[in-house]
């Protein structure tokens, strides 16, 4: 062999070599950038002085009520996945059981901490809230921007989705077969949902923004003040034109049963709604609500529904509604405690001492028959103080909860949420 051939397959070598090196090197880089994380969204950002409504939850493991939440999540999935294998042999059982469970947990694990942040503005019409929805989970990072990516490249191809570039931002818009849309951006680990393009696209103009944000209107601040700043879920709304109704309205369209609407995303029974249902203010902790146009749904709805039938004197739908439309303003506050218990206050601001105490009963009536309508194990006590209502309700087994709620017939139901 030659000294110039020598020379010639030692460089071909060398550059294959330098090849895998190369091709090496990129893979890990590329999986170390993936795997980064990303940097949680201060939700403060998003409150300006045309905000009329917000509220901010933070999830994190170092919290050891977050962290119960967690082990709990973890043993449900595991026991619904025992039922799955329970035609194998024990052996082989208990080694997918162990193997699943830490597939499982490093899953969810990587869901914390996150952020998710409610907000919202009056629109031009009367009576209509212009809604942002953002969630921020650090750990996926950027695995959120190559999903971000991705999407803008594949849904451009689709003529039914909008894509509008705004800033240096994407806005797509979904609409949905039976009428209405979802809009929606990326931003780093951060999704936004918009109730339009107009609320998406101020956002990101916000987001752009250098600096401290526009301070949000001094009724709004107060509000949130009143909550403490140390609480993973806190949160205030003005009742300017009914803004405390209407989210009281949805939220009563999101959490009833499926069973009472009679078929996936019909009307529901809000505040401004008037059916039969008759609720009223209980002193044992149960809930007890009157019956339902479409019948109970469960054997322990049906049981409080026959004692509300039992006791006179029940406040019905009209005052119920009066109590959320009479409120200058709501709080919010709460969290997990050690056990994985869910507390929550919400504190109603009324006119005056007399007011607040003739509209408490009617106050915990209408959640007490939200609480059974949703089929919500839960404790409520309500008091007041001053010009102020105060409802405390404890929610048990939260991922029990979670699994009766979120069946996926309500996605249908979550649509109509910027309605």
């Amino acid at each position: 062999m030659t000294s110039t051939t020598k020379n010639v397959l030692i460089g071909c070598l060398a550059a294959v070599a330098a090849a895998l090196v190369l091709g090496v090197s990129s893979c890990v880089g590329f999986v170390v950038w993936l795997y980064r994380p990303g940097q949680l969204l201060d939700p403060g950002k998003l409150v300006d002085a045309d905000t009329t409504g917000y509220i901010e939850w933070t999830l994190r493991l170092d919290d050891p009520g977050c962290r119960k939440l967690f082990d709990q999540l973890v043993e449900t999935g595991q026991r619904a996945a025992d039922v799955m294998r329970s035609p194998l042999p024990p052996g082989l059982r208990s080694w997918l059981a162990e193997r699943q469970r830490q597939n499982n947990e490093r899953k969810l694990r990587e869901l914390f901490p996150m952020v998710v942040a409610w907000t919202a503005r009056s629109g031009e019409a009367p009576g209509t809230d212009l809604q942002l929805l953002t969630v921020s989970i650090e750990r996926l990072g950027n695995r959120v921007v190559l999903a971000d990516w991705v999407l803008d490249h594949i849904l451009s191809w689709n003529s039914e989705i909008k894509s509008i570039e705004h800033g240096d931002e994407t806005i797509h818009q979904f609409p949905f077969a039976r009428g209405g849309s979802i809009t929606f951006f990326i931003r780093g680990c951060n999704v936004f949902f918009a109730s339009d393009v107009e609320t998406a696209a101020r956002t990101v103009e916000r987001l752009a923004q250098a600096g401290s944000p526009s301070p949000p209107r001094a009724e709004l601040e107060a509000l949130l003040d009143a909550s403490p700043r140390k609480s993973a879920l806190r949160g205030a709304i003005l009742n300017d034109h009914g803004e405390v109704a209407r989210t009281w309205d949805r939220l009563s369209k999101l959490l009833r049963r499926d069973t009472e609407s009679g078929n996936e995303g019909g009307a529901s029974d809000g505040p401004g709604e008037r059916h039969d249902s008759r609720s009223r203010s209980s002193n044992q902790g149960r809930p007890i609500v009157g019956p339902s146009p479409h019948g109970p749904t469960s054997p322990s709805e049906q049981r409080t529904r026959r004692e509300a039938e039992e006791a006179s004197g029940g406040l019905d739908e009209a005052a119920q509604a009066e109590v959320w439309t009479s409120a200058r303003g709501a709080t919010l506050w709460g969290g997990f405690d050690e056990r994985g218990t869910l507390d929550v206050t919400v504190e109603l601001r009324g006119s005056d001492a007399d007011l607040a105490r003739a509209s408490a009963p009617a106050a915990e009536a209408a959640v007490r028959d939200l609480i059974a309508r949703a089929d919500i194990d839960a404790d409520l006590a309500a008091t007041t103080d001053g010009d102020r209502i105060r409802l405390h309700a404890t929610m048990r087994d939260v991922p029990a909860a979670l699994t009766r709620l979120l069946p996926r017939r309500r996605l249908g139901r979550m649509r109509r949420w910027g309605d």
